[in-house]
């Protein structure tokens, strides 16, 4: 059982991580624990992850990285605000970038919008989360529990 936290989480258990830098080592984490119980409040969840202005952050090698950032500014114009390099590398040693995305309409431009992002072959990987069965997410409301499990809301407690 792997246990973690997500910066947004959508009624189908997509999630956006990473705000602290780790996102690449816990996507391998996620991947191999037979179950990943996801804790967080009310302030992170959303009808869908794409609905609202957010940050994606992106960790890329240092290799040729400003060209990179150049190719994202470029590539992927239409669906952000801004972009910018953080001040500190990630768990890996790599440059994370965050791109600071507009609401989007639906969830195919949001797939384009991040297919775009993971062709470039020095991008290692998103804070982009999609919903596996071997998810769980506990959310707590002020006064019950919401628990979202492999993409079914299955119970809230008072």
């Amino acid at each position: 059982l792997a246990v973690d936290g997500a910066d947004r989480v959508d009624e189908d258990l997509n999630m956006l991580k990473g705000l602290g830098g780790a996102f690449v080592r816990e996507h391998f984490v996620s991947s191999v624990s037979p179950k990943v119980l996801y804790i967080m409040d009310k302030t992170k969840r959303t009808k869908f992850i794409y609905e609202k202005e957010g940050v994606l952050p992106v960790e890329v090698l240092p290799f040729e990285h400003e060209y990179v950032i150049k190719w994202l500014e470029e590539e992927v114009r239409d669906y952000i605000v801004s972009i910018k390099k953080r001040g500190y590398r990630s768990d890996n040693g790599n440059i994370i970038v965050d791109l600071v995305f507009k609401p989007m309409k639906s969830k195919e431009e949001w797939d384009e919008f991040i297919s775009k992002i993971i062709a470039f072959p020095t991008i290692l990987g998103t804070g982009y989360f999609r919903v596996f069965d071997k998810y769980t997410a506990i959310i707590a409301y002020e006064n019950k529990i919401e628990i979202i499990d492999g993409a079914y809301i299955l119970e809230e407690y008072d």
